[in-house]
């Protein structure tokens, strides 16, 4: 599956409150694929690296789910600003979600905090071959 296949950006919420929302569906048997490899804390380590040199004007990281290529969040490391997986609260998303993965965005106030998650995103779908 090419990487383009793996993600939908959903738009919500310009007209009603002004602010720069949206969402990510992720494929969910990318999802399953990501969350049964079991990522070695140098890969960790060097995702983090790449978002850094990416996005020189916060902190970013990523945050995996547990020890594996699953990212449950997407953090720009200042002013509270993130992507995450809804309403999972630690559990594995494939046990909250039964199609497609939801992240919803917090704290977005510009549409620079947008481009910059959304490319912590695209990087992780990028480099998804890399970490297996």
């Amino acid at each position: 599956m090419k990487y383009e296949e793996r993600i939908v950006w959903q738009p919500y919420n310009f007209q009603q409150t002004g602010s720069k929302g949206f969402a990510v569906l992720l494929d969910r048997e990318f999802a399953k694929e990501m969350l049964s490899v079991t990522l070695e804390p140098r890969l960790r380590d060097r995702m983090n690296e790449l978002a850094k040199e990416r996005i020189k004007t916060f902190n970013p990281h990523y945050l995996f789910y547990k020890n594996t290529a699953f990212v449950g969040q997407f953090n720009l490391g200042s002013g509270g600003i993130w992507l995450a997986v809804d309403g999972t609260n630690g559990r594995n998303p494939l046990k909250v979600f039964d199609r497609t993965i939801k992240y919803s965005p917090h704290n977005i106030d510009t549409t620079s905090d947008v481009h910059n998650l959304m490319s912590l995103f695209d990087m992780w779908i990028k480099y998804a071959d890399n970490l297996k």
